[in-house]
């Protein structure tokens, strides 16, 4: 009896040679999967090699910043010394002005006082600002003064306590002309800074010519954000200066106030500067925009911290009651001279 025939043994089959021989839609499923994986790969390298390069992470911050046409952001500065001083605030600032509300916290001798102050500026460049709940910081000074001058200080602070004082750009120069210039010329370049795409675009193609602000330190990556510590390349700084000169920018600021000059000295070796300051940023993992800036002393005895969001919305309303500075000072001085003709 015969024996079936032994079938042939099969080649050995490729891994295309496989696919293809797949039902049709189950092969266009393995190499669209197969497709899908690769461009994650593709896109995960271009993500880390070039769009989260340090360098472009940074430059991408400053420019989103310097592009801003508002800010609001919150922080706190803190300083021990011989007082230990905590100020937290938040504010915003675009051109049609700008707002800060601070809370003081001081330790000294013991004791903590805690002092509540805002302050605005307007697009016309007046200043206004309060304090209040400054009596238990004045108790110490009361009782300095006479028992028959208490009731003198009292309307003083009264005059002082929670209430707006106008400090105009006119009642500024009677102060300090210079001062007043300054304000004026700062106020006006910021609007210009703000309003004119063109002047932006000026100052971010030179920062992007000459990008100063390098990196010293990579922090890693916390709360959605990458930090890194920054120092200041002195080369590129003065190179940076000497093409911004010629800007309208600062050509509109020195024709304001010729004594406006930048000048940083001049640089030979192109070495980052060694300060005793230490200035750390983090900026968003996908937008690049800068989330926090801390600026320290080395010593640990002083730092700012802000949190910036730009590009919202900033609303400035200007008090409907104040008092100026010029008038606060008339009434102070009648007081003074109502209790010295006062019989004793």
């Amino acid at each position: 009896m015969n024996k079936p025939a032994t079938p042939l043994s099969q080649p050995k089959l490729s891994p295309w040679q496989r696919v293809r021989q797949l039902p049709r839609r189950k092969r266009f499923f393995l190499l669209g999967g197969v497709g899908l994986i690769i461009l994650l790969i593709i896109m995960a390298l271009v993500y880390t090699l070039w769009y989260q390069n340090p360098k472009k992470v940074v430059a991408d911050g400053i420019v989103q910043a310097l592009n801003a046409k508002s800010v609001v952001y919150d922080g706190a500065f803190t300083t021990k010394n011989s007082s230990d001083i905590k100020v937290e605030f938040n504010g915003g600032a675009a051109s049609t002005g700008g707002s800060v509300d601070m809370k003081l916290t001081l330790a000294s001798l013991g004791k903590k006082y805690t002092i509540d102050g805002n302050g605005l500026v307007n697009d016309k460049g007046d200043v206004y600002f309060k304090i209040k709940n400054i009596d238990d910081l004045v108790q110490n000074y009361r009782k300095a003064v006479p028992a028959s001058s208490h009731d003198l200080f009292d309307q003083i602070v009264a005059k002082i306590n929670d209430k707006w004082i106008k400090i105009s750009s006119e009642d500024l120069k009677a102060y300090s002309a210079d001062v007043a210039t300054t304000q004026k010329c700062v106020t006006e370049a910021f609007k210009k800074m703000q309003n004119n795409e063109s002047v932006r675009s000026e100052v971010v193609k030179i920062y992007e010519r000459y990008p100063f602000i390098v990196i010293d330190k990579t922090l890693g990556s916390k709360d959605g954000s990458l930090g890194y510590l920054l120092n200041v390349d002195q080369n590129k700084a003065q190179s940076f200066t000497n093409a911004f000169r010629d800007t309208a920018l600062y050509k509109s600021l020195h024709a304001c106030d010729n004594k406006f000059n930048l000048d940083i000295g001049d640089n030979k070796s192109g070495s980052t500067m060694n300060t005793n300051t230490s200035f750390e940023v983090w900026i968003d993992n996908w937008t690049h925009r800068i989330t926090k800036v801390s600026i320290s002393d080395k010593k640990g005895s002083s730092n700012l911290t802000v949190m910036p969001t730009f590009n919202k919305p900033v609303s400035v309303a200007t008090p409907s009651e104040s008092t100026t500075l010029e008038r606060l000072q008339q009434d102070v001085q009648q007081l003074l001279i109502s209790a010295s003709t006062m019989p004793q």
